[in-house]
C-alpha cells in the first residue's frame, strides 16, 4: 500500500515580497524618468519650432523694409494715419486695433502665415489662447471687447522680444533711458542688420515671464523673488518684451569700447537657488510705476525644462544654459565686441 504526502505550499517571504516590490517601484522611477525626459524633449522642440517660424518672419520682414529690423515695441501714439507708423495690419479681413499693433505680435503675425498662436505656443495652458482665439473668430461682435483680446495676445506672448537692443523699444527711449542716465547720443539699439556685429550670437527672442515689482518688499541686494504674473487659472503670464540682464554700459567702460562693461543689473541668478533667477533692486528705476503698467518681461523656464531655447538674428535657434546669459552682454547687445564676455558688475 503506497503512503501519500501531503502537498507543501510554501509562501513568498517577507524579504521576497520586499524585493519585488522594490524591483516595481524601481521600474515605475525609470519608466517616470523616461517619460519625463521624453515629454521634455518634445516641449523643447516645439518650442524651438515656433521660434524658427518667428526669426524666419522677422527676417522676412526685415528683407520687406530695406534691411530694417522690425521694433520690438512703439508708442500707441506713434501707430495710425499720418504717424511714423501706419502698418495697416488686418486679421480674418478686419482691421487689428492700433493698441494691438504697440507689440511685435501682430505685426509680425503677416509674416508667420497668420498663424498668430505660434506665440503662444510655449505655454502649457492653452487658457488664454483659447480665449483670444473665440473672440477674435466671431463670438464677439463688441468692439471694445474684439480690442481687448487683440491687447491680450499682444502684451503676452510667451515668447518675448529683446527690443530695447533689436529694433528698439519706445517705452525705454521715451522713460527709462532717461531714468538709467544713458546719454542721448549712445546708440543702444540696432535699427538695420547692417549695424548687428554678431547676429549668430545676438539673442532676438526667447521665452518670456511678466514681471511684477513691489519695491517694498526689500529683501537684502535683491528687492524680492521674481513673481510672476498669473493669468486666471494659474499659470504665469508671457510678455512681448525680453529684458536683457543689464541695459546701460558702465561709466568706466573704456573709451574705444563703451560696450565692454555694463551696470545697473535688472536681474540675475538667485543665491542658493540653481537655475533660478531673480529681480536686482537696480531695476526698481527702469520699471514703470503707472498703476496700469505691469513691469516687463524676463527669462523663464517652463514645464521644467533645465535649458533655454532662443532665436538668433541669423536665423539660427540654440538651446543654452540659462545661467550664462544671465552674466554675457555679448549675447544680448549688438554692438559688443571682443572675444571675452561683456562682464556685468554687481
Amino acid at each position: 500500500m503506497s503512503e501519500t504526502h501531503p502537498s507543501r505550499h510554501r509562501g513568498l517571504t517577507l524579504v521576497e515580497i520586499l524585493v519585488v516590490v522594490g524591483l516595481i517601484v524601481l521600474l515605475v522611477a525609470l519608466v517616470t524618468v523616461a517619460v519625463n525626459k521624453a515629454s521634455q524633449a518634445a516641449a523643447r522642440t516645439q518650442s524651438a519650432n515656433a521660434l524658427r517660424e518667428m526669426i524666419g518672419g522677422y527676417n522676412s520682414y526685415s528683407a520687406d523694409h530695406n534691411q530694417r529690423l522690425m521694433p520690438g515695441y512703439i508708442d500707441e501714439d506713434d501707430i495710425g494715419p499720418g504717424e511714423a507708423f501706419n502698418p495697416r495690419i488686418y486679421y480674418n479681413d478686419q482691421p487689428v486695433p492700433d493698441i494691438a499693433l504697440t507689440s511685435y505680435v501682430w505685426r509680425l503675425n503677416e509674416y508667420v502665415g497668420n498663424e498668430w498662436t505660434i506665440f503662444m505656443r510655449d505655454y502649457d495652458n492653452t487658457t488664454l489662447r483659447d480665449r483670444v482665439d473665440l473672440i477674435i473668430n466671431g463670438a464677439s461682435d463688441d468692439d471694445e471687447t474684439l480690442a481687448g483680446a487683440y491687447q491680450l495676445a499682444a502684451e503676452n506672448p510667451s515668447f518675448g522680444l529683446n527690443s530695447i537692443f533689436v529694433g528698439g523699444n519706445a517705452y525705454f527711449e521715451s522713460d527709462i533711458r532717461s531714468s538709467l542716465g544713458i546719454e542721448s547720443d549712445l546708440r543702444i539699439a540696432a535699427s538695420r542688420i547692417s549695424q548687428v556685429r554678431n547676429p549668430s550670437a545676438l539673442i532676438v527672442f526667447g521665452p518670456s515671464g511678466q514681471v511684477d515689482f513691489d519695491p517694498d518688499e526689500e529683501t537684502g541686494p535683491y528687492v524680492r523673488s521674481t513673481e510672476l504674473l498669473d493669468f486666471p487659472g494659474g499659470f504665469p503670464l508671457g510678455h512681448h518684451e525680453l529684458r536683457a540682464p543689464a541695459l546701460r554700459p558702465a561709466p568706466e567702460a573704456p573709451a574705444s569700447n563703451p560696450y565692454a562693461i555694463w551696470d545697473r543689473r535688472q536681474w540675475g541668478l538667485a543665491p542658493g537657488q540653481q537655475g533660478a533667477l531673480e529681480l536686482a533692486a537696480a531695476a526698481a528705476p527702469a520699471l514703470n510705476e503707472d498703476e496700469d503698467e505691469e513691469g516687463f518681461g524676463m527669462p523663464i523656464v517652463r514645464r521644467g525644462i533645465a535649458s533655454y531655447p532662443i532665436a538668433h538674428l541669423d536665423g539660427s535657434v540654440s538651446i543654452e544654459d540659462l545661467n550664462e546669459l544671465a552674466s554675457d552682454m555679448r549675447r544680448w547687445s549688438p554692438f559688443v565686441t571682443g572675444t571675452g564676455p561683456a562682464a556685468i558688475t554687481d
